[in-house]
């Protein structure tokens, strides 16, 4: 029966990596790009992606919303920050921080490199505790998002000088492709480049280390994961208080005595490892026993 279980648990975990390939894709479907070594400059580009995906990688079709927002910030531009901000908080109402466990590229990639260092015998522990996280993400948020940006540098702070994700996604690439560009490379992209393969390290040895530790996207999203319509929900009935489920969550999080927390990026290893079936994720409800409407 524990061998049943654990097959269960693989193949459900196997489902979200393919939702989360699927998303990667439809993010940036215009691969024809990596080919060129030329960004895609159609009209979509225009529009915000629910997920860290950089807009200067040669196969997305969209744009960002964090760079959104700091370029809001920077350009002081009030239609910009309406949209960024009201594309963010839409997108976290409905789902918070579903988004960053289920549809972000940058995730997933971190997800892949996780994988690797369990088949490798590596076990992973999340860096620091939920509250130390917490600050971090909260002061990149704040100094590299909204302070350097409005009042210091009128540039998106933290793609130009962190973004780890722009780096994999647009960086790399597009220097390999064109030598022209690689002429022009100075310090700043081998010190993007040097956190890149920090964050790469890190996944390898701790699941998410990016999510946890620096992510100013999935901060805003983690303030609206107590609202969000896809929520974690404890059965009380069900519940053993048996400790399994925190002990299953990559993020150091109890969901049984804070479900809603924002640190939660809605993974459902803790479902996954609940032996009573005790917690759901689904669509919010009042009756927390409710089966109908969960996420599979």
């Amino acid at each position: 029966m524990g061998r049943r279980n654990r097959q269960a648990r693989r193949n459900r975990q196997g489902k979200r990596l393919v939702v989360q390939a699927a998303a990667a894709l439809a993010m940036n479907p215009m691969l024809q790009g990596f080919v060129a070594g030329r960004i895609w400059q159609g009209s979509a580009k225009a529009a915000c992606v629910p997920g860290l995906n950089c807009y200067s990688c040669p196969a997305a079709v969209g744009s960002c919303p964090l760079g959104a927002l700091q370029n809001g910030f920077a350009t002081r531009s009030l239609p910009m920050l309406a949209y960024a901000g009201g594309f963010i908080l839409l997108a976290g109402s409905l789902l918070g921080r579903f988004l960053c466990g289920w549809l972000c590229p940058f995730g997933w990639a971190q997800d892949l490199l996780g994988k690797a260092g369990s088949a490798c015998g590596i076990r992973q522990a999340p860096f620091l505790g939920v509250r130390t996280a917490r600050l971090l993400r909260h002061g990149f948020l704040l100094a590299f998002v909204v302070v350097l940006p409005l009042f210091f540098l009128s540039s998106p702070a933290f793609c130009q000088f962190i973004c780890p994700a722009g780096t994999l996604q647009a960086g790399v690439p597009l220097l390999l492709l064109n030598p022209e560009l690689r002429r022009l490379v100075g310090v700043l992209f081998y010190v993007k480049l040097s956190i890149l393969l920090l964050v790469a390290a890190g996944s390898v040895l701790s699941i998410r280390p990016f999510c946890r530790l620096a992510c100013p996207l999935g901060t805003l999203l983690g303030f609206l994961n107590r609202v969000s319509l896809i929520a974690l929900q404890v059965d009380p009935v069900r519940c053993t208080h048996c400790g399994i489920c925190a002990k299953a969550c990559p993020h150091g999080v109890d969901p049984v005595a804070d479900p809603d927390s924002d640190a939660c990026i809605r993974c459902r290893l803790c479902a996954d490892a609940c032996p009573t079936a005790a917690i759901r994720l689904g669509i919010r409800r009042q009756d927390p026993a409710m089966e109908k409407g969960t996420v599979p």
